[in-house]
């Protein structure tokens, strides 16, 4: 399978991709090709069956480290159009790599799953995953392209994501199946903390309960 990987350049993205390319064909994309702009990422979707999109909130263009306008402008415009032109080029799946850092809102006691409504902050970075995670939904919503939502935690952290949780989950995310005529957006909290239980990841589709 020819699967691209943007923001091969963050800690996430390079897992990722070094990890995929054991099993399939792997491009990858870093902070130095613009998502926004659709003649750079036309060739390079040309013929790919699946986008990990590890870049929306990782791996920015080197001029948007500082600016605040321009993270959010990547985060959105650049999922966006990246988007667009994976339905134009017939890319059938987008597997966004988001952020708990959504939920850090509510109190640490919470016991929180897929269903509690983010409450970001006030501020670029906390904006940015959110503007990714709604861009992909609503072109799954209108457009022939499932988008499977992967929020995880700080990688290697004790209440983190582990590196091989997120490695199963993003191998699951790209390879499984989904049933012809139902729901093409799907959102899942994966992580190894009690304050964000590993529930819906287990069961269908991603199926992470499943050993192997």
């Amino acid at each position: 399978m020819k699967i691209v990987v943007t923001g091969s350049g963050g800690r996430p993205g390079s897992l990722i991709a070094r990890h995929l390319d054991k099993s399939h064909e792997v491009s990858c994309v870093d902070g130095a090709s613009d998502l926004r702009d659709p003649e750079v990422l036309g060739p390079i979707l040309d013929g790919t069956e699946v986008v990990v999109h590890a870049g929306a909130i990782t791996d920015l263009h080197e001029d948007l480290v500082n600016d605040d306008a321009g993270i959010l402008d990547w985060s959105a415009r650049g999922t966006y159009v990246l988007m667009d032109e994976a339905c134009k080029q017939g890319v059938r799946r987008v597997v966004l790599v988001s952020s708990l850092d959504l939920l850090d809102g509510y109190p640490d006691s919470y016991v929180i799953d897929e269903s509690w409504r983010p409450q970001p902050r006030p501020d670029a970075a906390s904006l940015a995953p959110l503007m990714a995670e709604r861009t992909c939904r609503e072109f799954s919503r209108q457009r022939s392209i499932e988008s499977i939502c992967l929020r995880i935690g700080k990688i290697g952290a004790p209440e983190g994501t582990s590196e091989e949780l997120l490695l199963k989950a993003v191998q699951r995310a790209v390879e499984m199946e989904i049933e012809p005529g139902v729901y093409r957006s799907w959102l899942f909290h994966v992580s190894d903390s009690e304050r964000y239980p590993l529930r819906a990841a287990k069961g269908k589709p991603l199926s992470l309960g499943e050993t192997g």
